[in-house]
Parts: structure tokens; sequence; C-alpha cells
């Protein structure tokens, strides 16, 4: 199977904004479950056999499946520096999640039990960017035997959520016509992979504190690696679309 590999080229243009505090509650249900068999593997898997499934007990013979319900909340500052993409309509903010936690179908993550931290996070506001905004919030977690990540898609069509590329202290999400969640996981000793897609039913935006903050001086974000990783991963495996098919109601 031919594998597409994408990403943005970043810049080292670090910019600062002004420190907020926002929880992200969601919760919704998985639409659909991909597995993906590795079929050629050295140090890396280098492809792999698709195939979409109502359940699996891919993850530590856990069964998740189609309708199952998660929910989760993350925890933004908005206070960090964000780099600046090449095309100049895309910040990605590292490091700006405080805390982030998702249940899924019984399951935790980060999980102490099963040997789950999180490695690495990352929040990105793309404006206006062939005519469309997006709003991206993504964790990753690493354990014993799995790599995992999940991240929240926010897609608006006509680019008219975003002004700019600071991370807003208020959304509303009647704007926004797909709202999903993405949940990934990745076998490290067989490169065996689960990809989840989901569709977020219920969210809410809010400011926890505001505070004021003075600018720094920072190099490059060190888990600009993470980000490229699961991103070179995930885009290895599908091209998905950047949408759905029908307007989510958010209630």
């Amino acid at each position: 199977m031919k594998k597409t590999i994408l990403f943005t080229a970043l810049s080292l243009i670090t910019l600062h904004t002004t420190a907020a505090i926002i929880n992200v509650n969601f919760e919704g249900t998985i639409d659909r479950l991909l597995e993906a068999e590795c079929t050629e593997y050295t140090s890396s898997c280098n492809d792999w056999d698709f195939e979409y499934v109502s359940s699996s007990n891919f993850y530590n013979n856990n069964l998740i499946s189609t309708n199952d319900i998660f929910s989760g909340l993350a925890v933004i500052d908005t206070s960090g520096d964000y780099t600046l993409s090449s095309d100049g309509y895309q910040a990605i903010y590292s490091d700006a999640t405080q805390s982030a936690n998702i249940n899924v179908s019984g399951l935790s993550f980060p999980n102490a039990t099963e040997d789950t931290s999180s490695i690495g996070d990352s929040v990105s506001i793309v404006d206006n960017r062939s005519g469309r905004d997006l709003l991206n919030v993504s964790t990753w977690f690493s354990g014993t035997d799995y790599f995992a990540s999940f991240g929240l898609y926010l897609h608006d069509t006509d680019g008219s959520v975003f002004s700019d590329l600071s991370i807003p202290a208020a959304l509303d999400f009647s704007m926004f016509e797909a709202l999903n969640l993405s949940l990934n996981f990745v076998h490290r000793p067989t490169g065996d992979q689960l990809h989840i897609d989901a569709d977020i039913t219920n969210i809410s935006y809010e400011e926890q504190t505001t505070s004021s903050v003075e600018p720094s001086s920072v190099g490059e974000p060190p888990l600009l690696f993470h980000i490229l990783f699961f991103g070179l991963i995930i885009f290895a495996l599908k091209e998905k679309s950047i949408l759905t098919n029908r307007r989510k109601a958010i209630t």
C-alpha cells in the first residue's frame, strides 16, 4: 500500500501570548475502528494490512467497540510561546496542556495500573488556511508495550472562527462544521496499530483564571519530535478527511 507522508514545515519564530487557563470537557461516541497489522517489520514497521472492525481487543485485551462512549478533560495554559508554520497560517503551542485525560470503554489514560504516562502534548491553531480554521488539542502517552495518543479536531470550513493565532478564551461551537476525536495505539514490539475515529457530541470550553505574563526567550520546542513522530505514523497509515459530511449539533 502506498503510504503518503505529509507534514508542515515549522519556522523557528516564537511569539508570546497572555495567560489564561482553559478547561475543555468533552464526550461522545466511537464511530469506527481501523486495525493495522504490521506485515514488514525491521527496526520499525514498513507496511501494514488494514481492516475496519466493529470491535477490537487490541489494547491489552480490553474490548473497544463502535458506539462506545468516551469522555475527557484537557486543561490548557494559553500563556506559552508558539512556533509559527512556514506559511504563517498555523501556530503550534508545545507544552500548552497542563493536564489531559480520557476515559473510553472502561479504560483511562494516563493510567498507573497500565503503566501509561504522558510524554508530550500540543495545541494547534490554524487561521484561514485555504479558507479553513482548525483547533487541535493532542496528547501522547507511553507505556511498557504501547504508545497511545488522542487528539481533538474542531473544523471550520469557512474560516470564520479565528481572527488570529492566539488560543481563544471562549468559543462558539455552533460555528464548527465537525467536532472529532482521534485515538491511536501502537504496539511497540510488533508495530501493529489501532486507530479510532469518534464524534464529539458534547463539549465545553471555559476560562478558569487569568493573569499577566512576561515574554521569555525560548528555543525550538523540545516536544516537536513527538508531534512529528505520531503525525508521520498516522499519515503513513491513512489519509483522513478533515471533515465529516454532517454538522454536529452541540448542546
